[in-house]
């Protein structure tokens, strides 16, 4: 029985060595899955009388509601991952920033909430229109320029306005991650 037994058990080294294998590959492919970011960037356009946020995202998404409908300081995106890839069950709390242009004030994106959705955050209350992006890896979310916003000009909001500025164009305003 000796002898079988001998066989059956492996040997402390390379028992010791399938532990430390099995430990460096973990510790390998954690940081990947613990950084797993959803926002790829925030841009901000003038489209018309209007400004564009368009938020991109780094895997295809299917865009489903928000909340409110129409008009408040912050607004709820809920939609679904379109390739599941495993990642988004290890996402962390991530959050972009866009500072304050001639277009909008400051914004924050922050996903995910608790409830699941992704909030934006204006620097004020804001009028909004919100749909899917023009590709399965955007939403946009259409509002009115800062010099167009009720009472813009009785807050003084709209002193860099009188800059000239494409009608078409991009805004220096590109997003920034913070961890």
């Amino acid at each position: 029985m000796k002898k079988a037994e001998a066989v059956r058990r492996p040997r402390p080294a390379i028992r010791e060595f399938t532990r430390f294998l099995g430990a460096a590959l973990l510790g390998t492919a954690l940081p990947f899955a613990a950084d797993a970011q959803v926002i790829d960037n925030i841009e901000v356009r003038r489209v018309g009388d209007e400004a564009e946020v368009v938020i991109r995202f780094n895997t295809p998404i299917q865009y489903q509601r928000h909340s409110p409908p129409t008009r408040g300081e912050i607004v709820n995106l809920y939609f679904q991952f379109l390739a599941l890839d495993g990642t988004e069950s290890v996402l962390t709390r991530e959050q972009r920033s866009v500072p304050r242009s001639e277009l909008l004030e400051a914004l924050v994106a922050t996903y995910p909430e608790p409830n699941s959705a992704m909030s934006i955050r204006f620097g004020s209350v804001t009028n909004y229109r919100v749909r899917q992006g023009k590709d399965n890896r955007s939403i946009s979310i259409f509002g009115s320029t800062r010099s167009h916003s009720p009472g813009a000009r009785a807050h003084g909001c709209c002193a860099g306005a009188a800059r000239s500025r494409p009608a078409e164009g991009r805004t220096p305003a590109a997003a920034t991650g913070a961890r």
